[in-house]
């Protein structure tokens, strides 16, 4: 991946454009790593992926079951008991 310093890319903007269209190109201030510019069509490609994802784990969890509203309450009232009895008293 090509490295650019923040005043670099400021300066060779048109540059940097060009460079994102064939690869991501990481942006630098005061030494360390801020940014990284990609391509749109890298952008939308890393978009579908993460959609993808979110799909599968929605489809894992339907597979596996859900928890019904009584037990999302009982859980979350345990939850908050122990929370609660880990809290200091003022």
């Amino acid at each position: 991946m090509k490295t650019m310093t923040a005043t670099d890319a400021k300066t060779r903007f048109g540059q940097m454009l060009d460079d994102a269209m064939r690869a991501p190109v990481a942006i630098e201030k005061s030494g360390r790593s801020v940014a990284v510019l990609v391509s749109s069509q890298e952008y939308q490609r890393l978009q579908d992926a993460e959609e993808e994802m979110w799909g599968f784990r929605a489809r894992m969890a339907e597979a596996n079951g859900f928890l019904t509203e009584a037990e999302q309450s009982a859980w979350l009232a345990r939850m908050g008991a122990k929370l609660n009895a880990e809290t200091p008293a003022n």
